[in-house]
């Protein structure tokens, strides 16, 4: 995997950027830093500051659909699933089931929602477009045995997308690819071996060494600089001694 060109799927915060699918991303090679923000009162989830924009997870089945490709239908049933892994979409008598080209069990929907939509000239469609070449951070997903390993995954490798609760009240997308299934990565301690050049300078916050310019000693605080950013961060002062080529005379 060539890290310079791995772009991480994720939604950007500026609004006017959500407005098209193909904003929801940036490149790892360009992450400053990540710290967490609270979407809600109850938890905390990684948002990842670049030069341009910041990004968040993504929290919810209607940002998926938003920035997924075309090829990534959403259902009446609320799931969402990629006609490029679709075989045939096969009429029953209660409605049709979407049959995979891959190991996995067949979706029915219904009659009604079988006849809103021209579905055999929206799969024909959709073999057609390109194959969304982001990645996401992910962490293993076993219902009733907590998370597992966690990996970047290829968005192109998403068989489907349903929503499942990890925790009380807590609902997320599930990401269900042949092999496994999965949610997104969504702590700050997650990120760290999802992507191994970003330190810790704070326990509150993971810094890409690469894109350090300089930092500065204060009283209560070292303040972390940027190559061509005006963004800062924070350095613990026990730090200052791994990174004596930051302190600048």
């Amino acid at each position: 995997m060539d890290e310079k060109r791995i772009k991480v799927f994720g939604v950007p915060s500026s609004e006017d950027r959500r407005a098209t699918p193909s904003n929801f991303f940036y490149y790892c090679t360009d992450m400053l830093y990540v710290s967490t923000y609270k979407p809600k009162k109850n938890y905390k989830v990684p948002q990842v500051f670049t030069a341009q924009d910041s990004y968040g997870p993504v929290l919810t089945m209607k940002q998926c659909k938003e920035g997924l490709p075309k090829h990534f239908e959403s259902l009446v049933n609320g799931s969402i699933v990629n006609l490029k892994k679709v075989a045939e979409i096969k009429k029953t008598d209660l409605g049709a089931q979407f049959i995979f080209n891959v190991d996995m069990e067949p979706i029915e929907i219904s009659e009604y929602a079988y006849d809103s939509k021209p579905w055999i000239e929206i799969l024909r469609s959709a073999q057609e477009d390109p194959e969304d070449d982001r990645w996401l951070p992910a962490i293993e997903y076993n219902e009733g045995n907590g998370q597992g390993e966690g990996k970047l995954i290829r968005m192109r490798d998403v068989v489907c997308i349903e929503s499942c609760e990890p925790k009380a009240n807590y609902y997320v997308p599930l990401y269900k690819c042949e092999d496994k299934y999965y949610v997104e990565a969504m702590t700050l301690q997650s990120y760290k071996p999802l992507f191994p050049k970003l330190f810790p300078l704070l326990n509150t916050n993971l810094v890409n060494i690469d894109q350090v310019d300089s930092a500065q000693d204060l009283i209560f605080d070292v303040v972390v600089r940027f190559k061509n950013s005006p963004l800062t961060t924070s350095m613990a002062h026990k730090y200052k001694k791994h990174f004596p080529e930051f302190f600048k005379k």
